[in-house]
């Protein structure tokens, strides 16, 4: 799901989707795409961007230029943020609700002394484990300074600095807590990595738009939405693939937006309409 004017909508059914899918389809026509986009799994298309041989891959979506390239990095840039058919420029954002995630920890209701458990899990959210968490501990990923700051240490081993956090922390998926302000405490490289991100996010981060929230659902949503959208997103990915390889996308519209309020778009839109106003009472 995506916003637009505030409202949720299933992207793959907007006009704004057509339209993007016909200018795809001509910019493969046209061999601006790697014929085998739809085909190669992840580790085939990380083999080509990463190609010690040679830079091969031209445009690619993602982090920073050394997360996505390796060794190849120096070798890019980042892109400003283009301007669509509309007039507005557009970035691919990633909004400060989805930096907040649930269930990062969790106690099954059979653990004896779950207050026990409870305070050592509060250790994990000061300040020095956190930033350990997220680059690596003290000495190998992070160095703590004497007035209190940090310092994200350089990677070593020909490491480029993505892949080292990746390697000495648990990253995105372990408990930790970043407050605003506390980044201004962290001195860090510039030029790749987190560093260069912060960089870039101070000129794109204006054309970030709302996005779809992390919304909870009931027992019975769940449940639906299981089936729903697996049933959806897979005809939607494969027409979209179809496409953007054979063309068609207007002369086969409608019998696409049939075939989906067949599959139950409707009650799909339904659950994510209720889920989202849910959310939005719960934080107003």
């Amino acid at each position: 799901m995506t916003l637009m004017d505030g409202e949720p909508v299933y992207l793959r059914t907007s006009e704004q989707y057509k339209e993007a899918i016909r200018a795809m389809h001509e910019a493969y026509a046209e061999g601006l795409i790697d014929p085998e986009i739809f085909t190669q799994d992840t580790s085939m298309a990380e083999a080509k961007r990463q190609d010690t041989s040679a830079a091969r891959v031209g445009v690619s979506v993602g982090w920073t230029p050394d997360a996505l390239f390796g060794q190849n990095s120096d070798q890019y840039v980042a892109l400003p943020a283009l301007e669509g058919p509309d007039g507005n420029r557009y970035v691919i954002s990633d909004p400060d609700h989805l930096n907040y995630n649930r269930n990062e920890f969790l106690i099954l209701n059979t653990t004896e002394n779950p207050e026990l458990l409870l305070q050592w899990l509060d250790t994990w959210y000061t300040e020095d484990a956190s930033i350990q968490n997220f680059y690596g501990s003290f000495g190998i990923g992070t160095e703590k300074k004497d007035d209190g700051t940090y310092k994200v240490l350089p990677p070593v081993g020909g490491e480029t600095a993505d892949i080292s956090a990746w390697v000495n922390s648990l990253r995105d998926f372990g408990p930790k807590f970043i407050h605003d302000g506390f980044n201004d405490r962290v001195e860090i490289d510039t030029t790749e990595g987190d560093g260069l991100k912060l960089e870039l996010d101070k000129e794109l981060a204006q054309y970030a738009l709302p996005a779809f929230p992390r919304v909870s659902y009931t027992i019975e949503e769940t449940s639906r939405l299981t089936t729903l959208y697996t049933d959806i997103s897979s005809y939607a990915a494969q027409m979209g693939t179809k496409w953007v390889v054979e063309g068609g996308v207007d002369e086969e519209w409608d019998t696409y937006i049939n075939q989906l309020n067949q599959m139950g778009l409707e009650e799909f839109n339904t659950i994510m309409n209720d889920a989202y106003t849910r959310y939005n009472e719960s934080i107003n």
